[in-house]
């Protein structure tokens, strides 16, 4: 299991890693991915390399403010 409070904010969360944190298939975050609703991505030559601990820190703030 991912503890991202054990991390630095630098920290490069895989895939993998976003997906087992939130819950996803591939299939899940791949849809959502198109349509925005991921944390901020990091985009190398057209391949997505994950996000930040940071990125993902706010992405959950940014969901629990909108409730």
């Amino acid at each position: 299991m991912i503890n991202i409070n054990e991390m630095s904010e630098s920290h490069i969360l895989k895939q993998k890693d976003i997906r087992e944190l939130a819950g996803w298939s591939r299939s899940t975050f791949i849809r959502r991915m198109k349509i925005g609703m991921t944390p901020k991505l990091l985009i190398e030559n057209g391949k997505c390399k994950g996000c930040t601990v940071k990125a993902y820190k706010e992405w959950i703030n940014s969901l629990q403010q909108k409730q």
